[in-house]
């Protein structure tokens, strides 16, 4: 019974000579990988080889490395093995990648904060060109108006056209998720949505202008009127849905940096962001639902009515102050990180070489 044990005692220390031969350069990127992120920094299991003996995804392109050893390279974009070995954050992904979604962010960001400085601008704007004069006529007259209005919604295309063009960046595919991304994922979503921007600014401006012209008729058709309401609730709740995707999917990206304080504020933000949106289509169903009402008061000189006009105010608000509240909170979270995913594409040009 004792000359079975003696003779596999060389067979097992051979067995392990030969796997440890294998993968020299493994056990020190091991150990060096943070821990917060147990679920991707397993290290993977390998055959007697020094094979990949379970399916793992190419950090380049999502090739399947099975089989391959750490010292062998991706067949299809010749990215070492070792570098998809260490797990999905995001200093060992693609450093081009990693970038981007940093540059997104600030575009995305840039193009809010103008947004915001451009509505109050063009509404001082446009109020000082209907201010009445000493002779009790404004000044410059509905020309000016329009021609000041037409100037802010083409400044306002622009901006919506850089956050668009953030957005891109921000949500491009990450290219290991090339084979395995759902057809709806968040990333696809939060990219339609925060793309709609573009759509939204020309059509809110466009909906004004009828909604002007159909007010400024002789007849008030409800037709336009409801329509237009219509339009702009479901405009503004795909932008919405945009932003709430694209705070989960940064979310989703601050837990590769690792960052998990500012992981759990995300979340907090956009179930904030999402009430506040909520609250908003709340208004706009209750204005299209009133306003057969209330243009019927305005036509007679009767009281309006009360309930609709408080229960709008009372929405409005609360959308408002959260809006704010949450938008703030959002920049702030978003610039950090920024910030996390530019040290992150810093570190990833060190590994990637």
């Amino acid at each position: 019974m004792a000359s079975p044990t003696r003779q596999s005692a060389p067979h097992e220390r051979n067995r392990h000579e030969r796997c440890t031969r294998k993968m020299p350069s493994l056990q020190p990127t091991l150990t060096t990988v943070p821990t917060p992120l147990a679920a991707t920094t397993r290290p993977p299991v390998f055959d007697d080889g020094g094979g990949l003996a379970e399916d793992l995804v190419c950090r380049g392109c999502g090739y399947n490395l099975r089989g391959l050893t750490v010292e062998q390279a991706c067949p299809e974009c010749a990215a070492p093995v070792e570098q998809s070995v260490r797990g999905d954050l995001l200093r060992f992904c693609d450093p081009a990648w990693v970038a981007r979604l940093g540059r997104g962010i600030w575009w995305i960001m840039g193009g809010e904060i103008a947004q915001l400085v451009l509505g109050f601008g063009l509404a001082i704007w446009l109020t000082a060109a209907m201010v009445p004069g000493p002779g009790g006529t404004p000044p410059t007259g509905g020309a000016i108006f329009g021609l000041r209005h037409a100037i802010g919604s083409g400044l306002a295309m622009l901006v919506a056209i850089a956050t668009a063009y953030g957005a891109w960046l921000f949500t491009t595919r990450d290219p290991a998720d090339a084979e395995r991304e759902p057809l709806l994922s968040t990333r696809r979503v939060a990219r339609i949505g925060l793309m709609a921007k573009v759509i939204a600014a020309p059509a809110g401006t466009l909906g004004q202008s009828v909604q002007g012209a159909v007010i400024g008729t002789a007849t008030v058709s409800l037709g336009p009127l409801i329509g237009g309401v219509v339009a702009a609730v479901g405009l503004g709740l795909v932008v919405a849905v945009g932003y709430i995707t694209g705070l989960v999917h940064m979310r989703r990206l601050v837990k590769r940096v690792p960052r998990p304080v500012v992981a759990r504020q995300l979340k907090v933000v956009a179930w904030g962001f999402a009430l506040s949106q909520s609250a908003a289509l709340l208004s706009g169903i209750i204005l299209a639902f009133a306003l057969p009402g209330l243009l019927a008061a305005a036509g007679t000189g009767a009281m309006p009515p009360t309930r609709a006009l408080l229960a709008m105010g009372a929405t409005g608000c609360a959308s408002g102050l959260g809006n704010l509240a949450f938008g703030v909170w959002a920049i702030v979270l978003a610039s950090i990180s920024a910030a996390a995913f530019g040290a992150s594409a810093v570190a990833a040009r060190r590994h990637w070489g």
